[in-house]
């Protein structure tokens, strides 16, 4: 965390200023100081800029102050601000890469989901235990609903006897899984031909939680696993969703196809790669070959977006990237999620005309505060507080 504090000087001296940054935890709701952060070793405590190093302030509310005094004089002045620290939203990610959707064969046998493995808290370091709590499943079928997946239902095994008429991922559905385990492995059996599924999963650790989308097509035969992976997954970032990577269309988008689970991956003979716009949630038709000069190796298992793509098709925000890999008739599919982010926000400058100490209320004077060069997602508001009372805006 990165603090950074401007000073004005206001007549001619030659006295070095001294500066000295502090920082509470606060009682978010009283505003009351819990204790006080020993900052010593931090780099810029004697500067205009105080660096915090990650985990060293945990998540809570912060009253920082920085305070110049001119040496010599006795003159000193004092700024503070506010700090609101949050944990970050947990990435839930069902199948490798964040791919959300796939070709799954009924004769597979079965096949098995751990977002266990492949979710991340962005607190933690990547390589450490990630410590999810517990687990959540929906499933239904894609001429279902979420809403619908209200019942408690059970994968069924193989030798299952199922209805002629089926609802659901398990003849009975659609509905919610009586487990909170974070991996899953289901029979084939309780799937049907041709038939397409979503699968919710929602992983839940301390107050926070987060679910991500996926869904698979039940084809013929016993095909290959595909996912579509970042060749780079520093330009690949989870979206707060879980449910699609976010991407910059500036940088070169370098993707690859992994294959496993049939001798297709090896002996494939076919190699495709196609892009699918996504409008308002719902799936566009596939761009023609016209429409992917931007692109490269499209009969290869690498493939690359140039960031002229983005320049070519300005009104495509969202969409999904497919790998498709076959051999004789054992075809198998994987698309992943992608979205371009959205401009970074700048900080800009504010300046007002507050004066330090405030006039009697009778004075009819108005005071401004103007920001400029500030952008972002969200429309620019000013609020205008009393100190040490953060909670109620005063104008």
């Amino acid at each position: 965390m990165k603090i950074e504090a401007t000073m004005k000087v206001s007549c001619a001296t030659t006295s070095v200023t001294e500066r000295q940054w502090d920082m509470w935890s606060l009682d978010a709701s009283t505003l009351t100081v819990q204790k006080q952060l020993n900052l010593s070793q931090f780099l810029g405590q004697d500067s205009l800029t105080l660096v915090i190093p990650q985990n060293v302030a945990q998540i809570g509310f912060f009253l920082v102050q920085l305070t110049v005094t001119m040496s010599g004089t006795g003159v000193s002045n004092s700024i503070r601000g506010y700090i609101s620290l949050v944990s970050s939203p947990l990435s839930v990610v069902v199948l490798p890469g964040g791919t959300s959707t796939i070709n799954i064969g009924i004769q597979q046998g079965s096949y098995t989901f751990s977002p266990q493995t492949h979710s991340k808290d962005p607190n933690l370091k990547p390589d450490e235990a990630q410590n999810f709590d517990s687990w959540q499943w929906k499933c239904w079928r894609s001429d279902e609903n979420e809403g619908m997946a209200t019942a408690t239902v059970q994968p069924k095994p193989g030798n299952f006897s199922f209805p002629a008429v089926r609802r659901g991922c398990f003849g009975d559905g659609p509905g919610t899984l009586s487990t909170t385990s974070g991996t899953q492995t289901w029979d084939m059996a309780n799937f049907e031909f041709g038939k397409s599924y979503f699968v919710k999963v929602t992983g839940f650790k301390g107050i926070r939680q987060n679910s991500n989308i996926i869904s698979f097509n039940v084809v013929a035969g016993a095909v290959p696993t595909v996912s579509v992976l970042c060749a780079q997954p520093k330009f690949c970032l989870p979206a707060s969703t879980g449910m699609e990577m976010l991407v910059s269309k500036t940088n070169d988008l370098v993707l690859f196809g992994n294959c496993s689970g049939s001798s297709s991956c090896v002996m494939g003979d076919y190699l495709n790669w196609n892009i699918i716009p996504v409008v308002n949630g719902v799936l566009s038709t596939k761009l023609a070959n016209n429409q992917l000069t931007s692109t490269s190796n499209r009969s290869e298992t690498g493939y690359i977006l140039r960031s002229k793509f983005y320049q070519d098709n300005p009104s495509i925000n969202r969409f999904l990237v497919c790998f498709e890999i076959g051999y004789l008739n054992s075809f198998g599919s994987g698309c992943s999620q992608f979205s371009l982010m959205p401009p970074a926000p700048t900080i800009g400058s504010c300046s007002t005309n507050i004066p330090f100490v405030l006039p009697a209320k009778s004075s009819g004077a108005n005071y401004c505060a103007n920001c400029t060069g500030v952008t972002g997602q969200q429309p620019l508001t000013y609020n205008f507080y009393r100190e040490f009372d953060q909670k109620r805006p005063i104008a």
